[in-house]
């Protein structure tokens, strides 16, 4: 098994995480690794994008071997239906350690309009655009779900993104930073080293 799994005993896999942190790789290596049915983000609020109806169908057909992911805006939306599919799941929280990286990596996908770096979709590296605004944004929304996703309990394995290093996997590659990465990381950690100009209590820092 990847990362230590223990006792999955073939059941369905739920990741517990927030934007930012790998989740997409993690699945998709789980999925190759083990021969589970990836269905990423079937609860993304968008719901062209999610996979609500695929999920269901295959969970209807009595199968177990499959992963999803869960993001904190997609669990207050969808929180019975997704407790009722989760209930009996092995179940991870993901979490990243370096915050102002993970505001970054965020700014940059949203700035960007480039979500994931694949071999046959690589990213730009010239430089983005400085906005303050929505890296205020970017770092109160990261702040706010990150805590909620620190609060959440009961799981059966708890990783760090720093823990999963470089995920080998088919699809997904680690990211081209732009020319002027460290400014927009250097903004971010000015940011957050501020909460009182964010909006944020200082527990959700933690």
């Amino acid at each position: 098994m990847i990362y230590n799994m223990k006792d999955i005993d073939n059941r369905p896999i739920v990741i517990f995480t927030n934007y930012r942190t790998g989740s997409t790789a993690l699945c998709e290596a789980i999925s190759y690794k083990l021969g589970y049915k990836n269905f990423a983000e079937a609860f993304h609020t968008v719901p062209s994008t999610g996979n609500l109806k695929g999920i269901t169908a295959y969970i209807e057909g009595k199968h177990q071997n499959y992963v999803f992911k869960v993001m904190p805006n997609q669990y207050t939306k969808h929180r019975e239906q997704i407790d009722d599919i989760s209930h009996g799941c092995y179940c991870i929280r993901l979490q990243r350690e370096d915050v102002a990286s993970q505001i970054a990596s965020l700014y940059i996908a949203r700035a960007s309009k480039q979500w994931h770096q694949t071999k046959y979709n690589p990213c730009s590296t010239q430089p983005i655009e400085i906005d303050p605004i929505m890296m205020k944004k970017c770092c109160t929304e990261t702040l706010i779900m990150n805590d909620y996703v620190r609060k959440m309990e009961n799981f059966d394995l708890e990783l760090t993104t720093e823990q999963l290093g470089a995920i080998k996997n088919p699809t997904y590659e680690v990211r081209d930073k732009p020319e002027n990465y460290d400014e927009i990381l250097e903004l971010a950690r000015d940011m957050i080293a501020h909460p009182e100009k964010l909006g944020v209590t200082s527990s959700q820092l933690r």
